[in-house]
């Protein structure tokens, strides 16, 4: 989750009606990656090396290194119909999403009191899974949400609407939400952030090209079938009114390139600032009714949409704006509503987004919805059966080393000023790390499940979330302070904590075993480890201190000189056209492919240090570094639907896989590894290899 680019902590909305922001994308989709062994049966000390049946020995390293690492792989493997990728990250995600199938599902099968919330979460899964009972219900549950929406009648009503759909997991035009004061990091602020377009991207809403104006006419439809099914009358009207609301709410929004710089979104105001500033809503009234009316101080993180959203509700009628949430009602409802609300929003969301030929079964999409709602409670079992000691002492022992190989880095980083130098050791000193499971876990006491009411489950579990959120402006952190559960396929850093965190879902074969060669270990996962470690320090990160707050502590001289590398960097990423007539975007994917080629770098020399001294061991014919980048190559494997891949492009801070793996090119140390010279399609000569550490 990275909450540099997204620069909030979404409270958890079940079945993922609102998705989170990733900081390492390792959860796109299924794949088989490195030969593992990490089973009780593995007694070598060494028990995986690199899978050598699944490269294409025929293509030469030096002319694509995707292809020499995975090419039979990428040959063979077809994207299963209800996924829109497939790679090594879906392959962890599944392998955690088989592992909470089990806990979720024995628990279910409790059917007497809720004695623990791990019962508690087995009554979440059962009312979801619970297809009959949901649709016996009909519209009903929904009734008494939409009769709100149908009751607004002036530009006050809707803000209180606003803070009140929000609260139970609707995306609207603009909401509150809590953080660390990014100046103050020891203290809680409420902020202001803007939401509520149905489409992936700003962009979407004005791309003259026929891709998107069929996109923008499948919305269209998606949009009235779901007016349609609820009853509504002239919905082919209402959608276009919905459409049309959209599209002047997207005029006033930040982009995705806007969003990645972290000082723009620092805007503190008075409540009494932001009625001069964005005049037509009570301001103090709807901060009220979002549950921080006490606040003297609110941080506005986009203010261009908070003052066109302000706009637009005096200007367009509150007709429009009434069809307008009562779509966004029955799209974020619809997984708990009868099958057809929800088969219509897969239809849209994921067939023609993501090219997704069929949905996932209801009980894979109930796991979903349980981690994200009560992950804390599936993470204690889950850590307990599945994330042996050994495994966690392992990843420690890993991070330590690649903290040391990072000052090391530092300590001979050519555009560091003596200063800029200094104060990087100063922050790395402060990093504090997290490995597996949190220290403490969220308490479920006050989240109410009943077995039988799947829609009430979803917007208690969206208000309990919310609720904890708010509470943090009381000083005191919400649940354990992480962004993910332990299960996650993922990892993050928050720079506002000065922390990196790794949870047990992403510490799992094909990435990390604790019994695995040291080559493929730092690797595949070392390289994620330092991926994270260099958020910390990367174009966005380098903008916070040693203990959080926002501070650029970095010499003028030393910026110069970086932001000349990081320009580079963008500069040769946006030379790749993964699909004809359509580029990487190196503005927008910047921070993350520094922090690939920045973790990669960091992973080789932890590598070597390592080694202490001792020459790397050959095995199976593979030198330490032809196993440590290949391990790398393979960790990236992946390949994804064209609709999912343009989607991706247009709205992800992250490069597609294939082109995250070939930062290869940039490291000396591969060129040697495997005899990379001149003539060469992905040689650079030395003066154009980026060396970010």
């Amino acid at each position: 989750m990275d909450n540099l680019n997204s620069m909030k902590t979404a409270h958890a909305v079940p079945t993922m009606s609102r998705p989170t922001s990733l900081i390492v994308t390792m959860a796109l989709a299924f794949g088989v990656g490195i030969a593992q062994a990490d089973t009780p049966a593995a007694s070598a000390t060494h028990a995986s090396i690199i899978d050598r049946s699944t490269m294409d020995v025929a293509v030469r390293p030096g002319d694509d290194f995707f292809e020499y690492a995975n090419g039979k792989w990428l040959a063979t493997a077809s994207i299963p119909a209800d996924h829109s990728s497939l790679s090594v990250g879906q392959r962890l995600d599944d392998d955690a999403s088989t592992n909470v199938r089990n806990l979720v599902t024995e628990a279910a099968a409790h059917t007497g009191p809720q004695a623990s919330a791990l019962d508690k979460a087995g009554d979440l899964y059962a009312a979801f899974v619970d297809e009959d009972r949901i649709a016996r219900a009909g519209l009903k549950p929904a009734e008494s949400q939409l009769a709100g929406v149908l009751a607004i009648r002036s530009a006050s009503d809707l803000a209180s609407a606003f803070a009140t759909l929000y609260r139970n997991g609707v995306d609207v035009p603009f909401h509150v939400y809590v953080h660390r004061d990014m100046k103050d990091s020891t203290v809680f602020a409420a902020y202001l952030g803007q939401g509520g377009l149905g489409l992936p991207g700003v962009a979407y809403y004005t791309d003259p090209s026929e891709r998107g104006r069929s996109l923008r006419a499948a919305y269209l439809a998606y949009i009235q079938k779901e007016i349609s099914l609820a009853g509504l009358s002239d919905a082919a009207v209402r959608a276009q009114g919905i459409l049309d609301l959209e599209t002047r709410l997207a005029s006033t929004h930040w982009t995705e390139v806007q969003n990645r710089d972290v000082q723009a979104h620092y805007n503190p105001m008075s409540p009494e600032e932001i009625n001069h500033f964005a005049p037509g809503v009570d301001w103090p009234g709807y901060l009220a009714s979002s549950g921080v009316g006490g606040v003297h101080r609110v941080i506005v993180s986009q203010p261009s949409a908070l003052k066109g959203a302000a706009a637009l509700m005096t200007e367009v009628p509150i007709e429009a704006w009434r069809d307008y949430l009562a779509f966004h009602v029955l799209a974020t409802m619809s997984p708990v509503l009868p099958a057809e609300f929800a088969r219509a929003k897969f239809s849209f969301e994921k067939g023609t987004l993501r090219g997704v030929a069929r949905e996932q079964d209801r009980s894979t999409l109930a796991v979903a919805m349980v981690n994200e709602s009560m992950g804390d409670a599936i993470g204690q079992a889950y850590v307990a059966r599945y994330f042996p000691p050994a495994a966690k002492a392992k990843a420690e022992t890993m991070v330590r080393l690649l903290l040391n190989a990072t000052a090391a880095c530092i300590s001979q980083a050519t555009w560091m000023s003596d200063t800029t130098r200094a104060m990087a050791k100063t922050k790395l000193d402060g990093v504090t790390m997290g490995v597996g499971y949190p220290d403490k876990w969220t308490d479920y006491g006050s989240l109410h499940i009943d077995r039988n009411d799947a829609f009430g489950n979803q917007v208690r579990a969206s208000q309990f979330a919310y609720d904890q959120e708010i509470s943090q402006l009381s000083g005191k952190e919400a649940g354990n302070g992480w962004f993910m559960p332990p299960q996650a396929a993922n990892a993050f850093a928050n720079p506002f904590a000065n922390e990196i965190v790794f949870p047990a879902g992403i510490l799992q074969p094909p990435v990390f075993a604790s019994n695995s060669d040291d080559a493929v270990n730092f690797g595949a996962i070392g390289a994620i480890i330092g991926h994270e470690i260099s958020h910390l320090f990367d174009d966005q990160g380098r903008k916070f201190g040693a203990t959080g707050q926002l501070l650029d502590w970095w010499a003028p001289a030393s910026e110069k000189q970086f932001k000349s590398l990081a320009d580079a960097l963008a500069q040769q990423y946006s030379k790749y056209e993964p699909i004809k007539g359509t580029h990487i975007d190196g503005k927008l994917t910047l921070s993350e492919n520094i922090a690939d080629l920045a973790g990669l770098e960091i992973a080789y020399r932890a590598y070597h240090l390592s080694l202490d001294g001792r020459p790397a061991p050959v095995r199976d014919g593979l030198s330490g570094d032809q196993r440590f980048f290949l391990a790398f190559a393979q960790a990236w494997r992946g390949k994804s639907r064209p609709e999912a891949l343009r989607t991706s492009l247009a709205t992800d801070a992250h490069s597609p896989v294939r082109y995250r793996a070939l930062t290869v090119r940039n490291l000396d140390a591969w060129y040697l590894a495997f005899n990379v010279k001149p003539g060469d399609t992905m040689y650079l000569p030395p003066s154009a290899r980026i060396h970010m550490w």
